[in-house]
């Protein structure tokens, strides 16, 4: 079983491989907003989000273009 991030990364690479299909697009944007939320919620309450495996530059590595 993948991790949530893991399925992020696949919906992304799913996009890039199909630019045209606005269902794929839109998964990734979805995974990207939700781990976004969470992230932005973990360092509300100074939570280290590298021990929930959100460390990475989201905006970077979910961005489907």
């Amino acid at each position: 079983m993948q991790s949530i991030p893991e399925q992020a990364l696949r919906a992304v690479s799913d996009a890039k491989q199909n630019p045209q299909n606005a269902f794929k697009d839109g998964r990734a944007l979805a995974y990207y907003e939700v781990l976004d939320t969470v992230k932005n919620q973990l360092e509300i309450y100074d939570l280290d989000a590298n021990v929930f495996g959100l460390g990475m530059n989201l905006d970077v590595l979910l961005s489907p273009r």
